[in-house]
């Protein structure tokens, strides 16, 4: 399965139709190409459509189709870790998030990942590694008139420098960048984003629901 996230609702994306029956859920097959168009276009101007699920025999084509209707973005970020296990969160625009960023032209993933969490939380980067990539995130923004779906890379990264001399970029609306041990992880989660929240229990930092 596929998530995209747009807030706090989403889309997904499987090899077969979901079976649900909760309010604010709707289905529709991938190859009903006008009909989903009109599908996504509801689904990002009306609240009450919680969850679409588009179906069909290649999830891939699926994305593929819903990058093709919108503005795509690619971005990169980490799951940073101390030695002892801390891990990084930042508290941005009112939320707790992991550090991220937009890519620049021809960079790759990992570069990516590296800049943008040395810039947003003041960091050696010289003393910030990566140690394996973390899989993809995929979410929804609307920007300057545009719908835009933007692509994450992850990557677990280690910082083997002052861990007390972070610097949030307040530029990028950064307030504080804080390390936590994993039992402090779940009580953050009932303030961030929804797309955050499922990485975090794909990758097994976060027990689900």
């Amino acid at each position: 399965m596929i998530k995209i996230y747009f807030k706090n609702r989403f889309i997904s994306i499987t090899k077969e139709k979901l079976k649900h029956e909760t309010s604010g859920f709707q289905a529709i097959s991938m190859n009903e190409v006008g009909d989903l168009k009109i599908q996504i276009n509801r689904f990002t101007t009306n609240n009450q459509v919680k969850h679409l699920n588009i179906f069909g025999s290649s999830p891939e084509r699926g994305l593929a189709f819903l990058q093709s209707l919108l503005d795509p973005v690619t971005a990169a970020g980490g799951i940073v870790s101390t030695k002892s296990g801390l891990k990084l969160f930042i508290f941005r625009n009112g939320k707790w998030d992991l550090p991220k960023g937009k890519a620049e032209k021809k960079e790759s993933a990992e570069i990516c990942a590296l800049r943008e969490v040395s810039e947003e939380c003041g960091m050696d980067i010289n003393a910030l590694s990566i140690q394996e990539p973390l899989g993809k995130t995929y979410h929804i923004y609307a920007q300057n008139r545009k719908t835009h779906l933007k692509t994450t890379y992850w990557f677990g990264m280690l910082y083997s420098g002052n861990t007390e001399t972070l610097e949030p970029q307040l530029a990028e609306g950064i307030q504080h960048c804080v390390w936590v041990d994993r039992e402090t992880i779940l009580p953050l989660m009932k303030n961030t984003y929804g797309s955050i929240q499922n990485f975090l229990e794909t990758i097994g930092l976060l027990s689900p629901n």
